[in-house]
């Protein structure tokens, strides 16, 4: 649904510089205009769109950890098996 709202933005954004074009304003203040904003969308959405491609794959490398490196972390979850705390520390993977 995310990408049905940015589709839409993106046609209202680029709908408003043909109306602002083809209008009686003089040219070379359109283009600047024009430049004025591709920039500030730029410097924006560029930084948005890396971050959120980072968080992507730290999320996916940390579900992934903790579902094969964490599990000796938990003696809970392995039964009656009994762990010391020095131990799972020392045994830890982000340590």
């Amino acid at each position: 649904m995310m990408r049905v709202y940015v589709a839409a933005l993106i046609m209202l954004i680029i709908a408003a510089h043909i109306a602002m074009w083809m209008s009686d304003m003089p040219r070379d203040l359109v283009l600047k205009l024009t430049i004025i904003n591709g920039t500030a969308w730029a410097i924006i959405l560029i930084p948005a769109w890396a971050v959120g491609k980072w968080a992507a794959v730290h999320a996916s490398q940390s579900c992934k950890s903790a579902t094969a490196k964490c599990e000796p972390c938990h003696p809970a979850r392995q039964g009656p098996t009994a762990v010391h705390s020095s131990q799972m520390l020392r045994d830890h993977p982000n340590q």
